[in-house]
């Protein structure tokens, strides 16, 4: 009887799981290349530095070594944006697409205006490599695309950035 039990539930667990792991529709999101160059020296110094990375991945037969080798990836020569919507009806901000921070912010060339927005009590303050942002945390509605929007969706507003020009912040 209880193994009976406990296989009605796992049933309908699943069932229930399946239900929420339904597939949401592929959105394409635009977005727009912009090359960082502020000068032949950086585009020099960043060539020579990936050549030398190259040069100590390949074999004297010129076959690449298998091997890893301990050296930081970045891509500096390249940023990519997209056109985010927050607030309902959305205000547009143009975005640096970093995959590898956790905060979203906006506020850097364009001041955050919304009527749906609710401020919390929460200060945020992120320092990036290239610049940093500090501010406050809204919730709002975000819009990635038309079939992407996210109610409730925690922001941060900056009063104060640096390194960001001509963006408006990053979408993380």
């Amino acid at each position: 009887m209880l193994s009976q039990v406990f296989q009605i539930i796992l049933v309908l667990a699943f069932s229930v799981a399946a239900d929420a792991a339904a597939p949401i529709p592929i959105q394409k999101l635009s977005l727009s290349r912009h090359f960082n160059i502020t000068g032949a020296r950086t585009i020099l110094e960043r060539d020579q530095a990936r050549a030398r990375h190259l040069k100590a991945r390949t074999s004297k037969s010129g076959t690449i070594l298998t091997n890893p080798i301990q050296e930081p990836v970045s891509n500096q020569d390249v940023i990519y944006t997209a056109s985010i919507g927050v607030g309902v009806p959305p205000t547009y901000y143009n975005l640096i697409v970093d995959t590898g921070s956790s905060n979203t912010w906006i506020g850097a060339n364009k001041s955050y205006s919304s009527k749906t927005g609710t401020k919390t009590s929460n200060k945020v303050s992120v320092t990036y490599g290239s610049g940093s942002f500090s501010g406050t945390e809204w919730i709002d509605t975000v819009k990635i695309t038309s079939g992407l929007v996210i109610p409730k969706q925690s922001i941060g507003v900056a009063s104060q950035s640096t390194g960001f020009s001509p963006f408006d912040g990053i979408l993380g």
